[in-house]
């Protein structure tokens, strides 16, 4: 491998920039480390997240195929059955769950079983007016023609899907969802080992607020699925960057949550002008794409604790197996923002993670033999980086130089002690702050 040292990138770096305000090129490093040339592409093989879904009205034919590589299980709010549509979800690994809306649903639920369903959806919101309103007693006694669907299936239930609401019903108001869930429970008939996860829907417009209404339904002892959420206050926001702002908060703590068993964006198309929350650009388009917002969804970590990168593989930074996040993501209560995944602005890539104060994340890797090593990292800082690199080895202190902004571009290695064998290695916060685009462990030259 080639290697350029630091002053020779900032000459190329900054040569196209105006010579009347150029700017002031990176200070060569102090400690060792050199620039390398990026020589492969990043190796993308991270497990899906079987958490992750997608709500959808199938209106792009080509969906499953878009968002394959990083969706699990999609549902319509329905029980239609096509095998054209099975035989699209199943080639991409996706499960699709049938929902009986407001009833007991009438469709081929059979078919769907044999095709690969796993679960049936409960009632949708079944406390709000203008959807299934639904009450307590009533949802009891359609609950029990579920029960029988189910059994005579095979299929596993999830309860109603809850959200704040509007119905009343018999002077009660239940605009609360936990009251409904409750009043629900108290009915003959009805028990929480009918069912193995708890549905709900919630449209806030921060991570906090989501984390506040999932809570609400801890005291079940049950996965909850969040099935219906984007970044909304009062509406859809109708503005990409907070939905994408949004999505990359969210996703990190949905992955991280014990508590949360699935969850579904809403939605894949045809809610808008696409500058709101969909994943795909579809409208006046031969061949619908992923939009950024549909790029970050797919490729943002499912925290795979199985999958080891090997030597001289780019990792792509976003594949992380845990981060920071985790601690707040289980903690009974609050939510502090950690790493955070974006849509890179580096010329090659996917994604990119803005690692800062208090951040770590952690990668799996394969060692062939103990020894001298070079982590190398591809990173844009406005100031110097520092880190602690940990292995099975022990920890060693890092430190890049900065870059010039958090556009400009660079690759860097140091070199490392590693010992052999699968392991994890983590990255520390210590100082600065970076985007990093991919990290790589290579042979020291």
């Amino acid at each position: 491998m080639r290697k350029i040292f630091l002053c020779v990138l900032a000459i190329s770096i900054f040569s196209g920039c105006s010579s009347e305000n150029p700017p002031t090129p990176p200070t060569p490093p102090d400690n060792g480390v050199e620039l390398t040339q990026d020589p492969q592409d990043d190796v993308y093989k991270q497990k899906k997240s079987a958490k992750r879904g997608i709500s959808t009205n199938f209106k792009i034919t080509n969906m499953p195929d878009l968002l394959g590589p990083g969706v699990s299980w999609a549902y319509d709010w329905g029980d239609a059955y096509s095998e054209l549509r099975w035989e699209a979800l199943r080639r991409n690994k996706i499960a699709y769950a049938p929902m009986g809306w407001n009833n007991v649903p009438n469709g081929k639920i059979a078919e769907h079983a044999k095709a690969g369903a796993e679960y049936l959806l409960g009632f949708n919101e079944p406390n709000l007016a203008d959807q299934a309103n639904i009450s307590p007693a009533e949802a009891a006694k359609r609950w029990q023609g579920m029960l029988k669907l189910a059994s005579d299936t095979g299929l596993k239930l999830v309860s109603p899907a809850m959200c704040w609401g509007t119905s009343k019903f018999d002077g009660v108001d239940y605009g609360n969802p936990v009251k409904w869930f409750d009043a629900w429970l108290a009915q003959d008939g009805v028990s929480l080992d009918q069912f193995d996860a708890i549905a709900g829907h919630t449209y806030m417009p921060n991570t906090s607020g989501v984390k506040g209404f999932v809570r609400m339904f801890a005291k079940y002892n049950k996965p909850f699925w969040l099935t219906e959420f984007c970044h909304a206050n009062n509406t859809i926001s109708t503005d990409r960057n907070l939905q994408m702002a949004f999505m990359s908060e969210i996703l990190t703590y949905l992955e991280a949550d014990p508590q949360i068993g699935k969850y579904s964006w809403f939605m894949d198309t045809g809610y808008g002008n696409g500058g709101n929350s969909e994943l795909i650009d579809w409208q006046g388009k031969m061949t619908p794409s992923l939009n950024p917002l549909g790029v970050l969804y797919v490729h943002a970590s499912s925290l795979d604790k199985e999958t080891h990168y090997n030597m001289n593989e780019n990792i792509p930074a976003e594949h992380y197996s845990d981060s920071s996040a985790t601690a707040s993501a289980s903690a009974a209560e609050g939510w502090k923002p950690s790493v955070l995944p974006y849509v890179t602005s580096d010329a090659k890539g996917t994604l990119e993670i803005h690692f800062g104060t208090d951040c770590w994340v952690e990668y799996l890797v394969d060692i062939p033999a103990d020894g001298e090593y070079r982590f190398d990292i591809r990173y844009a800082a406005p100031r110097k980086l520092e880190m602690n690199f940990t292995s099975a080895a022990g920890e060693t202190a890092v430190a890049f130089e900065p870059t010039g902004n958090n556009k400009t571009w660079a690759t860097a290695g140091v070199p490392v002690t590693l010992k052999a064998g699968k392991q994890t290695v983590r990255l520390s916060y210590k100082s600065g702050i970076a985007r990093i685009n991919w990290i790589r462990v290579t042979s020291k030259q």
